[in-house]
């Protein structure tokens, strides 16, 4: 995996060749910013913490960006100077030493490991991108809206469980991140005029000395209250919605109370207080970027305090591998793991757009995408190309006046400028994003203030040695004027897998958009909004989880507002699954609410999805799509995925997938399910088996050997999933499975037949009601060493602490209670890390640094490691031409890391080479 991202490569070539990108596309598309640094908001701030400024960097690379990175600890923020750090999100596998102990030399400061939201001086990209303690740097990318029935059409009028009246979302918050929200429009005051907004960030507004927030200004709902009560409420707080009021509207949807209003056009929870964030968009384009939505979240998080909390995410972008590998997409993903966070995305309007490629091809096949792109554009072209690590897949570009270039193959890149002068860059990275897949992007960028050739641009992609052959290609969104969206010819589009980013991740409820007012009434009430983007993700997970009403929805309509009132001037009509998302959102508040009135622990984001998915009502034949080309239905739900089977493309469905076994069986076969998902929003039915559902639990997982042990606290089947690789197989990637037959307490999985090497596993339980419960550790996996027998019998399931100076049974036993039991695990931890396990035993970061613990567990980890000899394993594949013997290529893969070295023809120099760094060999 390649550190930087291709967008940030490109970025930096761009602002050497022309001197800085002002004014530029692209300087938008990643969120540049010219001159110096801003200084950081004055005073503590909540949440978010400041990063080091130590002034501007000289030379032609000016301006900073915002990016996101992911860090093993926080040492990068300390040697790279210039960066502000807005948001942190703490690796959730070890959450007992995400922050500095209190009293330490860094208490206070930011956080170690995890992912981290910055602005960085794009002069120190490379330095950071270098440093050894960060793992991957991505960068801003665009988001985009996705733009009375519809509200009895999901059975929204629903009793609370302790028959106190309707259940309107009491005591639940509604987090609205969007374009914005007219705070004055009566859906969101209460009926005596005060705001039901708790909290409104407004990212673009001009930061003010002290501020609370890491950039823009945030109003409390004392500042609404009073600006409510002045006849010129924006002179107090001068935040509007934008013009096309999407915010608004979605809004209203989610959480507005029309009753003010006669209560015709009301939304799903009436009565929650909201949480509002503005992103900091271009009015009529982007809504935001990527990591103002990362910060976003976090802060909606941060203000609801601990309360229930939905949040509706009516945006999207086509970055990315749609399978939730993405950086946005892991945070996202680590916070709706959180028991009372719900994060609710819209499936996407890209159905019909043409803005995605997709299919097979054998070894030697050639196929041709052709891109067409339209006069008039003034944007960068941007595609991603995916697939399988294992495949062999080699791209070339052929402009539309002009020669075809030279293929570039996994892990290369090239770049060539074109007869007309349009620059191509072809940029090739191994483990994208740690997925274990190839992504190759192409990059076509016109002459300075011009977009790329007008014409039929088309790509060649040429199968090499190939395991799956699938290949699926993204046209990335950008707002083109006058010019348009680029798009595929209708011979090369598959409207399957068009699904937006971050809807990919696994624990986001996506939703699709069906009509209750179509827009075309030949279609018929209740119809699939022809808009409303399909599944499966590229993996072949099943998104969208359900549809809701998306065409065409009476809502709140902001003073100023572009779009006409209708059916009067507080009301506006828009359509698409932005409109959608609100009305689950909506219902995932109920659905919290019901479990707080019932006296039951709240719901993670996942089992909440898991109940919505559930209640959906089944489509009915006459209401089902018109069929999508064969291919669409590739990963279709019936597939069956066999043990040991390596995942990466194909279906996982009903024995599989993201969701578990609950995944329904749609009329109109797999291909209609990849387009409704569950089926249709049915809130009173996801409420009342909210107020009685019971998770089953998974109790005391642990390794005995090369066997996973567990028990649950009912009888349970169960299926465990594994791989070396803990970050592939946190996007549902598997190279294991095992499953138990029948229902039991006691559950064992035995990997000893898989190949030496530590597997991580994934426990997926289901009771006998159907509900099931995953368990993966909080993210990394439960841990199974599977070793040769002569290893196995000498290895120490855990060492003695005691035999670090000044380590005794009290601080031997805070150890293991935090899963360290190896010399190996202390001596990987930091003086802070450490800290915060032993904080509750008055230890701190000065004591451990003087008694060097740390150093002691290193020294007597190489001791052990001396004693017992290390054991590494290899498999060498060799491909060669029958005819001639002659050998093409090998592949040599380390089965400890699952790292991966392929050479042309036989070169033993490059393979032994491999091996003995691998396996820390010494020269003989």
């Amino acid at each position: 995996m390649t550190t930087l991202d291709a967008r940030l490569r490109h970025l930096l070539a761009r602002a050497r060749e022309q001197a800085g990108i002002e004014g530029t596309a692209l300087a938008e598309r990643v969120g540049w910013q010219p001159g110096p640094q801003p200084e950081p908001p004055e005073g503590p701030m909540e949440g978010p913490m400041e990063g080091t400024l130590e002034g501007t960097v000289e030379g032609t690379l000016e301006g900073t960006v915002e990016v996101l990175v992911s860090g093993g600890d926080r040492r990068w923020l300390d040697d790279v100077p210039g960066v502000t750090v807005h948001t942190f999100q703490p690796d959730p596998s070890r959450p007992d030493a995400s922050r500095p102990a209190a009293g330490s030399a860094d208490a206070g400061r930011p956080y170690t490991g995890g992912l981290y939201a910055v602005r960085v001086p794009v002069a120190r990209l490379e330095e950071l991108a270098a440093h050894e303690s960060v793992r991957r740097v991505e960068s801003s990318r665009p988001l985009f809206p996705e733009l009375n029935i519809s509200r009895r059409d999901v059975r929204a009028a629903v009793q609370a469980p302790n028959s106190s009246g309707p259940l309107k979302g009491e005591g639940t918050i509604v987090a609205i991140i969007d374009s914005g929200i007219d705070y004055t429009h009566p859906a969101f005051r209460h009926p005596g005029g005060s705001s039901r907004i708790l909290h409104l960030w407004d990212q673009s507004a001009p930061a003010t000395p002290g501020g609370s927030v890491p950039y823009g200004v945030e109003y409390a709902k004392e500042d609404l209250d009073k600006a409510l009560g002045d006849p010129r409420p924006t002179d107090i707080v001068p935040h509007e919605d934008t013009a096309g009021g999407h915010g608004t509207h979605v809004a209203g949807i989610a959480a507005g109370d029309d009753t003010q209003l006669g209560g015709a056009y009301q939304g799903i929870a009436p009565h929650a207080d909201l949480i509002v964030v503005a992103l900091a968009g271009e009015p009529g384009g982007t809504l935001g970027r990527s990591t103002q939505l990362v910060a976003a979240v976090d802060y909606a998080v941060r203000r609801a305090e601990g309360r229930p909390v939905a949040v509706n995410l009516s945006l999207g972008m086509n970055g990315g591998g749609h399978s939730g590998e993405s950086l946005v997409e892991r945070a996202l993903d680590a916070y709706a793991r959180r028991p009372g966070v719900v994060i609710v995305k819209s499936a996407g309007n890209e159905r019909e757009r043409r803005t995605h490629a997709g299919g097979t091809l054998g070894q030697g096949e050639v196929v041709a995408l052709d891109l067409v792109v339209p006069p008039g554009g003034v944007e960068d072209d941007l595609v991603e190309v995916w697939f399988d690590g294992e495949d062999r897949i080699s791209v070339a570009v052929t402009p539309p006046s002009g020669s075809q270039s030279a293929f570039t193959g996994p892990g290369e890149q090239q770049t060539f400028t074109t007869r007309r002068g349009d620059r191509v860059t072809i940029d090739s990275e191994l483990d994208a994003s740690a997925s274990g897949d190839t992504a190759t992007t192409v990059i076509i960028s016109g002459p300075a203030g011009q977009g790329a050739e007008p014409g039929v641009w088309r790509l060649l992609l040429r199968g090499g040695p190939v395991r799956l052959g699938r290949y699926d290609a993204w046209i990335e969104r950008a707002p083109r004027g006058e010019g348009g969206q680029s798009r595929f010819s209708a011979a090369s589009a598959d409207p399957a897998r068009t699904v937006t980013a971050p809807g990919t991740a696994r624990r986001l409820v996506t939703v699709g958009s069906y009509a209750t007012r179509p827009a075309d009434w030949s279609l018929g009430h209740g119809a699939l909004s022809s808009f409303s983007s399909h599944g499966p993700t590229r993996l072949g997970e099943p998104k969208p989880d359900l549809t809701a009403p998306g065409e065409t929805i009476a809502s709140a309509r902001c003073a100023g507002s572009a779009l006409p009132p209708q059916p009067d001037l507080l009301h506006t009509l828009m359509a698409g699954t932005s409109m959608a998302a609100p009305h689950v959102c909506g219902a995932a508040a109920l659905v919290m609410a019901a479990r707080a009135m019932s006296g039951l622990g709240q719901l993670t984001g996942e089992q909440t999805g898991q109940l919505l998915r559930r209640a959906a009502r089944p489509v009915a034949a006459r209401e089902q799509d018109a069929p999508v080309r064969a291919r669409d239905a590739a990963g279709s739900l019936s597939g069956a995925v066999e043990q040991g089977t390596p995942s990466g493309a194909g279906g996982q469905g009903a024995s599989g997938g993201a969701h578990g076994p609950e995944l329904p069986e749609v009329a109109g076969g797999a291909a209609s399910g990849h387009a409704w998902g569950a089926g249709k929003l049915d809130v009173a039915r996801a409420v009342e088996s909210a107020a009685t559902a019971v998770f089953p639990r998974v109790v005391n997982p642990r390794a005995e050997g090369a066997t996973l042990v567990w028990e649950t606290d009912v009888d349970c089947s169960w299926r465990v999933r594994c791989h070396t690789v803990p970050a592939r197989l946190a996007i549902g990637k598997h190279v294991a499975e095992r499953a138990g037959t029948g229902f039991g307490r006691e559950h064992r999985a035995d990997l000893s037949g898989l190949p030496p090497g530590r597997y991580h596993c994934e426990i997926l339980v289901t009771d006998r009601s159907g509900l099931w419960a995953r368990d993966d550790n909080g993210g990394p996996g439960h841990v199974v060493p599977v070793e040769g027998a002569e290893a196995a019998a000498v290895v120490p399931a855990e060492d003695d602490f005691q035999r670090v100076k000044g380590v005794g049974p009290k601080i031997s036993a805070l150890l293991h209670q935090a899963g360290i039991t190896t010399f190996e695990q202390l001596r990987a931890l930091s003086v802070e890390e450490l800290a915060a396990i032993l904080h509750p035993a008055g230890i701190g970061a000065e004591r451990l640094a003087k008694q060097d613990w740390i150093g002691q567990a290193a020294a007597l980890a190489a001791e052990e490691r001396r004693a017992v000899p290390e054991r590494h394993t290899f498999t060498l594949t060799v491909t060669a031409d029958s005819g001639t013997r002659e050998v093409l290529n090998c592949e040599i893969r380390h089965h400890q890391t699952d790292d991966v070295s392929r050479v042309r023809g036989w070169d033993a120099e490059r393979l032994l080479a491999f091996i003995g760094e691998r396996a820390r060999l010494r020269n003989r």
